[in-house]
């Protein structure tokens, strides 16, 4: 149920009384961000462009976060009236939200049939979960794969097609109808609610151009697949330094398989880089497990950065191999 799974961004906001953007909370469930953001532009009548976030919110629970909407006013949001989404203006600023400026998440989630108690925790590994890589359709990262190959028709091919059982019949009969003709983008019948896709055949059906047709997009979404995939790599990683370095761990499915989780955590502050351009050596051990990871994958550090085309470069960064978790009540 959406109520047992409820978060709200923290921020650290500087709001004015005027500014070239309005800020405000966006509360949800049901919409993912990104069609949540497509649905208020289009009642609107402005380009999804003029919205930035900090993050993306999962579609089945209750969700808040920060939205920034450049050159709108209060008024413009008065009348504004979507089902399961609620919006409060908060003020003006004249910075926009951009991607990674969220501090922090704070979670209030209902957890039943406990087989025992829950014990109180410091730290946990910080992989990435199902939300980065679709929950109902765990692909993206596929997609991301093939676009640092640049594939670019494969990578549309994943995108548009290959259904998932945990599809409606609907988008299923749509996704196997579409393989079958692939090629032809005229006269398609497109399911309600398939927002993101119809805009891709559209173009597709003026001009048969696979990048064009990935860069209809929204920015959020188009740099999410190399990030997606990004994020599986680091997961590997993180999953096989576990398994080497302690005895004890549990393993807990998620979209694409299972990951080790130890029952204690011994060095908190130890880093891994995700795999990007501009990868830097770290240590022996974390260097032996990227070069295997990455030989397993046959992808290489510099395909990562692509001077043609923005939204497939990705710069490595390192992420903090667990999370302290705080305020647990």
């Amino acid at each position: 149920m959406p109520k047992d799974f409820k978060v709200k961004e923290n921020l650290d906001l500087k709001l004015k009384q005027k500014g070239k953007f309005l800020y405000f909370i966006l509360k949800k469930t049901k919409w993912t961000t990104l069609k949540a953001i497509e649905e208020i532009a289009r009642k609107l009548k402005v380009h999804p462009k003029v919205f930035s976030t900090a993050g993306m919110k999962d579609k089945y629970g209750i969700t808040e976060q920060y939205v920034s909407a450049y050159n709108l006013k209060l008024n413009d949001l008065k009348n504004l009236n979507i089902k399961d989404i609620e919006i409060t203006p908060i003020g003006y600023s004249d910075d926009r939200i951009k991607l990674g400026q969220l501090t922090s998440n704070t979670f209030e989630i209902t957890v039943r049939r406990l087989e025992k108690p829950l014990a109180k925790i410091q730290y946990f590994p910080n992989y990435y979960d199902d939300q980065r890589f679709g929950e109902v359709r765990p692909n993206t990262h596929l997609v991301g794969k093939r676009l640092l190959r640049r594939d670019f028709e494969g990578a549309m091919k994943t995108y548009l097609c290959k259904p998932f059982e945990t599809e409606t019949k609907d988008y299923i009969e749509f996704r196997n109808n579409l393989e079958k003709k692939w090629g032809d983008f005229s006269n398609i019948e497109i399911p309600k609610g398939m927002f993101f896709e119809r805009k891709v055949i559209n173009q597709l059906s003026k001009e048969k151009n696979w990048v064009n047709a990935f860069k209809v997009l929204p920015r959020q979404l188009l740099t999410l697949f190399v990030q997606a995939y990004q994020a599986k790599l680091f997961n590997d990683c993180l999953n096989i330094y576990i398994k080497d370095n302690y005895k004890q761990y549990t393993e807990e499915e998620y979209v694409l398989g299972k990951l080790a989780f130890p029952f204690e955590i011994k060095n908190p502050e130890l880093q891994i880089p995700v795999i990007g351009s501009g990868l830097r050596p770290y240590s022996e051990e974390i260097d032996s497990i990227l070069k295997e990871v990455m030989g397993k994958e046959k992808i290489r550090a510099s395909s990562f950065k692509s001077n043609d085309f923005s939204f497939i470069s990705s710069k490595s960064i390192l992420r903090p191999a667990f999370t302290k978790l705080k305020n647990l009540e």
